[in-house]
């Protein structure tokens, strides 16, 4: 239960990976959409844990350039690579549409379960597919997604990456807060 005392509600029963009984505007109690919102939030997490990834990869090795992940796109345009973004289209189109496709034929039913990509990848070696992979799974999609819309604050409000504002806060605690932010940002 996500409160001591509280009691589920009568459509979440435990099934799904990291159901703990958390639905106080009942959105899920059409089984289709319960489906439907169960396979959103892992593929959503899914490319938060991705998206994370690369925003602490680039920082932390120091990929950007000058730059901070939100200006990716024209980093690899003006970078040494001289990339344009329009290029990189027909790749993420071919990719997205293979893994679209088999979401879309896994929730009607014509192939794998919602979220499953066996009949891509049917190597697996690792259990993967145990419920204590998919419940840690769904738990680290819900700590990348709040980590992004984190990254994402920060870097509205400051300007800087999360390793930037993590060493501004260290060199000096009182005085790089999120206080200390939001009082100056009417400023500049």
């Amino acid at each position: 239960m996500w409160l001591k005392g509280s009691s589920a509600p009568a459509h979440l029963d435990g099934s799904l990976p990291g159901d703990f009984g958390f639905d106080p505007l009942g959105l899920g109690t059409d089984p289709e959409r319960l489906k439907w919102f169960a396979d959103a939030e892992i593929n959503n997490g899914r490319w938060a844990m991705l998206g994370v990834t690369g925003i602490a990869g680039q920082e932390a090795l120091g990929l950007n350039n000058g730059g901070h992940w939100f200006d990716v796109a024209k980093i690899g345009a003006e970078g040494p690579w001289n990339i344009s973004p329009i290029s990189l289209l027909p790749i993420q189109f071919g990719i997205m549409s293979v893994i679209e496709l088999n979401r879309y034929n896994a929730f009607n039913g014509k192939s794998d379960e919602v979220g499953n990509f066996s009949s891509l990848f049917p190597l697996d070696p690792m259990n993967m597919d145990s419920p204590s992979m998919r419940f840690k799974e769904v738990k680290h999609a819900r700590l990348a997604m709040l980590a992004f819309v984190g990254c994402f604050a920060q870097y509205c409000a400051t300007g800087a990456g999360p390793f930037e504002n993590v060493a501004a806060h260290v060199s000096n605690p009182f005085g790089a807060t999120i206080f200390s932010t939001l009082s100056h940002l009417g400023e500049a």
